[in-house]
């Protein structure tokens, strides 16, 4: 089974506009650090509309769509229906489209998908402040030796005054810290729903939290765990029972690498910088739907994919201007 793979580069551009003069004629160096873009897939953000603002009479979203294809299976509860499907969320000022067109979504299966806030929280690469690559560590990882994330530890209220300030510092000022859970959505077969994951500090398991009210559904979900690898958490796939005992298995994973440029340009006295490619980060963002079972183990339906490389750009700019001191009275 091919994997489907997503690049996403996001160019970040900080333009210093500066009319402070030293007197000597010498160049002022105004310096800005943008904060990390990590935009969704545009495929899977759209069809994650349908879970964000579903389709009934309350929200008033109307149900548009294509019918493109049905396949039976053995069982007469289960079928992939494939289908174009219209949201008009989707066409947002400078929304993103997905390869089927502005607002469209291919119904094919089903995404559990994630919209990382800050950083991964499985991520674990921690080092020195001052070292080229900086450090950035999740907020499973506060059991580590080096550069531990204790946001458990400030959100309990059993971290001292001194790492809760330490913490606070490297998470929202340095960029070293993930301070956040990362939010997970579903849609597959007519269910839609949220969660996040978490920690739980008494036993060192990960668990599922449901946002949602949708008790019929179970999930559950597979990682490794080991605190010899750069990334001691490395999740698998997922699996979700409904309430007639199907399991819909999700292990094809979406793979995202974001990049980030930063480029300062200067006016009036001070020239363009070159620009600062800020390390790689790579992550999975979404599992899509590869099998589905009855109760008894057997085989519904399996699905594959074709790999697909998705690139994005987005460019954020931030002005700063500082007048100059020799017109102020």
């Amino acid at each position: 089974m091919k994997k489907l793979c997503l690049i996403l580069v996001a160019f970040c551009f900080t333009n210093a506009f500066s009319q402070l003069s030293t007197g000597g004629g010498s160049t002022a160096s105004i310096t800005s650090e943008m904060p990390n873009i990590s935009p969704a897939s545009p495929t899977v953000a759209a069809l994650m509309k349908f879970e964000e603002v579903p389709v009934n009479n309350y929200t008033g979203i109307p149900d548009i769509s294509i019918p493109l294809y049905s396949i039976e299976t053995l069982s007469k509860d289960i079928a992939l229906n494939l289908s174009l499907k219209y949201h008009p969320s989707s066409i947002a000022v400078k929304e993103v489209a997905a390869y089927t067109g502005l607002g469209w979504n291919l119904l094919a299966g089903g995404t559990v998908s994630r919209t990382v806030k800050g950083l991964p929280d499985e991520i674990c690469r921690p080092g020195n402040a001052n070292d080229f690559i900086p450090p950035r560590v999740g907020i499973y990882n506060y059991d580590i030796s080096n550069s531990p994330n204790k946001y458990y530890q400030v959100m309990n209220n059993t971290a001292s005054a001194a790492d809760r300030a330490q913490y606070l510092w490297s998470a929202f000022e340095k960029g070293i810290f993930d301070s956040e859970h990362d939010l997970y959505q579903y849609n597959f077969m007519g269910h839609t729903g949220r969660f996040y994951i978490k920690k739980n500090t008494a036993n060192n398991q990960l668990e599922v939290i449901k946002l949602d009210n949708d008790n019929a559904l179970q999930i559950q979900f597979a990682y490794t765990h080991s605190q010899y690898n750069a990334t001691p958490y490395v999740f698998t796939g997922f699996t979700i029972y409904d309430d007639k005992g199907y399991k819909y298995i999700f292990t094809t994973p979406e793979t995202t690498t974001e990049t980030v440029m930063n480029v300062t340009t200067g006016w009036a006295y001070s020239d363009a910088e070159q620009p600062q490619q800020v390390d790689p980060l790579t992550y999975i963002s979404s599992f899509h739907l590869s099998s589905i079972e009855d109760n008894n183990g057997n085989q519904l339906l399996s699905i594959t994919y074709q790999d697909v490389t998705e690139v994005t750009t987005r460019k954020a700019l931030t002005y700063h201007t500082t007048p100059n001191p020799q017109t102020q009275a």
